[in-house]
């Protein structure tokens, strides 16, 4: 799993700067657990890092 950063604006509340991005990334997460669940092997894990 790779870290995609999320850029959003200076919104001054720190709540919604940690909201937004919550939301926004919703989609690769259920992805990635639809994947797992449907027997597709992930391209990485914690002993072989990505690239």
């Amino acid at each position: 799993m790779t870290f995609a950063p999320v850029g959003i604006p200076d919104l001054g509340e720190k709540l919604i700067n940690h909201f937004l991005p919550l939301i926004t990334d919703q989609g690769d997460a259920v992805d990635w657990r639809t994947d797992r669940l449907e027997g597709v092997p992930a391209t990485s894990d914690c002993a072989t890092p990505d690239g």
